[in-house]
Parts: C-alpha cells; sequence; structure tokens
C-alpha cells in the first residue's frame, strides 16, 4: 500500500502541470476630437466604434475614447474590425501572439470613396502599432466597460492594462 502511494506521489511530481501560454493584446480607438468636429471637411480617418473580432470570435464592441486589454492564447490570430456584429471586417490582420510579450493595435474607421471620390461607407481597420506609441497617443482613454465585451471572452480581459508611455515593445 505504501509503495502505491510513493507511486502516485512521484507521478504527481514528475508531471508538471499545463500551464496556458498567453500574450497581452491591447486595441484602442483615438476619441473624436473637437478640431476634427469643426473642420467641417470629412476626415478619411475617424475613431472606431464597431465590432472587434479574433478569427470568427467576437470580442468587444470598441468605442472612440476606449481602449481593452486582452490576456490571449499564445499562437496566431486574426484580429478585424466590424461596424456590423454580424461577421468579422474584410481586411483581418494576421499576429502571432506571443508568450509574455504584449502587442498594440490602434482600430480607426477609413471612409471608402469610389473612383469619382465619392462616398461609398466606412471600413473598420486594425494596425499594429508600438505599444510606446500606443500609450502616447491613448491619452485620456479610459478601459472599455464590461457590458460591451462578449462573455465569452470576459474572463480574459485585464481592465487595467496599458502599457506603460515609451515602452519599446513592438507588436
Amino acid at each position: 500500500m505504501l509503495s502505491g502511494l510513493r507511486i502516485v506521489l512521484v507521478s504527481a511530481f514528475l508531471i508538471s502541470p499545463c500551464f496556458a501560454q498567453t500574450g497581452t493584446v491591447t486595441f484602442y480607438s483615438y476619441g473624436a476630437s473637437v478640431k476634427t468636429e469643426k473642420a467641417g471637411t470629412m476626415p478619411t480617418v475617424r475613431p472606431f466604434t464597431g465590432w472587434l473580432f479574433d478569427g470568427q470570435q467576437r470580442l468587444a464592441r470598441a468605442q472612440d475614447g476606449h481602449f481593452v486589454t486582452f490576456h490571449l492564447a499564445a499562437g496566431q490570430h486574426s484580429f478585424s474590425a466590424a461596424l456590423d456584429s454580424d461577421k468579422p471586417g474584410k481586411e483581418p490582420v494576421v499576429v502571432t501572439v506571443r508568450d509574455g510579450q504584449h502587442s498594440c493595435f490602434h482600430l480607426y474607421s477609413k471612409v471608402e470613396l469610389n473612383d469619382a471620390l465619392l462616398y461609398v461607407g466606412l471600413a473598420g481597420k486594425v494596425e499594429p502599432v508600438r505599444c510606446g506609441d500606443a500609450a502616447e497617443g491613448v491619452g485620456k482613454s479610459k478601459p472599455l466597460e464590461a457590458k460591451r465585451i462578449d462573455p465569452a471572452v470576459l474572463a480574459e480581459v485585464d481592465a487595467s492594462a496599458m502599457p506603460a508611455r515609451g515602452d519599446p515593445k513592438r507588436p
């Protein structure tokens, strides 16, 4: 009986627990500026308010002037931004999330024009940026509210994590 207990204890000691490897990923959208609103011209890039996707999984309903940080499994991810919640954006950004690293992405809306330079619509965009640049650009942005995050990924959210200003890490 004692040797059976020893075997169980040694086996438990030798089998190391499998810890999930994760990377930190921050998404943000600038707030609308008063200068842009007063300019009277239509800017070609606007703050983003819409849905953020990872592949087919909705992550959050992003809002201008806010950021959200996730701890995602290390490996390949396909991030996209869409104005509609039914399907991911048309131009995903495929990146490899690395264990223990912090990556940052700027979300914005791009005005789409046809060949005659007539307004056709808006398209959500995701752009990788240096985390130091993200921290400088976000300024007074706030964490995204929990009610705007898809319940399926709410456990992966870190509501306070924004890279420190001057952080040299690249996405």
